[in-house]
């Protein structure tokens, strides 16, 4: 009798262990009770540092255990909170609604790109002088006459081997920046021209002026492209929205008391 009892335990030990290791996720990264933080829960953004990760694992445990103690105290059956989930997963489904029959079907031409920029010239005129600048910024006096050199040498070897070491990009520095040291001399020098070193709070400068647009000055296509992009494609989702609202609203029955809104 006794002995059978023992069996009977130990079988029941077993199962209830084996039950239970069952449940674990394999690949769990954090748990709270039996609630557990799988790599198929991590975001697809925002954790690709250690740090980032550790973060957001933190940031997990302790929404979990926040929202166990509350559900203690039957705040998920609060009535306000499940209107709120209610009318956020209504507002999700309705997004979602818009995006697959409204923003995923507007497409944009380059023939309209092209006869929007050409209707709308004057908005994409110049409102302060703009500069096309190689922009370097070292923290050595030694460093930056390096660079200086180089750019002046105008070596192509040299040059790739810069671009390689600091990874600069050409970019468009309109007057008026924060950096005045570097603001009234960029646009008093001519095309072409290196300037540097040139000491500021933030480093020695070294700067080479590739162009020059004044005020006034209308804006290439290939400039204000993306620009005009999402111009159209922001006219074309209105348009396709109230078409779709339109059609919706003639397709079902809807009442309004006139004596409740008036």
């Amino acid at each position: 009798m006794f002995k059978t009892r023992m069996i009977t335990s130990t079988l029941m030990l077993v199962l209830f262990l084996s039950c239970s290791k069952e449940k674990l996720p394999e690949d769990y990264i954090a748990r709270v009770g039996n609630s557990f933080l799988t790599s198929k829960d991590m975001p697809e953004f925002d954790i690709s540092t250690p740090q980032n990760l550790k973060n957001y694992v933190s940031n997990w445990i302790v929404d979990e255990v926040l929202y166990k103690e509350a559900v203690k105290y039957h705040f998920d059956k609060d009535k306000t909170i499940e209107k709120k989930v209610q009318d956020y997963k209504k507002q999700l489904v309705i997004d979602e609604f818009i995006k697959f029959f409204v923003n995923s079907r507007v497409k944009t031409s380059d023939e309209e790109i092209r006869n929007y920029y050409l209707s709308h010239r004057k908005l994409f005129t110049r409102h302060r002088d703009e500069a096309k600048v190689v922009h370097i910024v070292v923290k050595s006096f030694e460093e930056a006459k390096r660079i200086k050199t180089v750019f002046l040498s105008n070596n192509i070897n040299e040059l790739e081997k810069l671009h390689r070491k600091y990874r600069f990009e050409t970019k468009v520095i309109t007057k008026g920046q924060p950096i005045a040291e570097l603001d009234k001399t960029i646009f008093e020098t001519p095309v072409r021209k290196v300037l540097g070193p040139i000491a500021t709070d933030y480093g020695y400068h070294v700067i080479k002026i590739l162009e020059i647009k004044r005020k006034g000055t209308i804006k290439p296509l290939d400039e204000v492209r993306d620009e005009i992009i999402h111009r159209l494609t922001q006219l074309k989702i209105q348009k396709a929205y109230e078409t779709l609202v339109d059609s919706l609203l003639s397709k079902y029955k809807y009442e309004i008391k006139t004596e409740v809104v008036k």
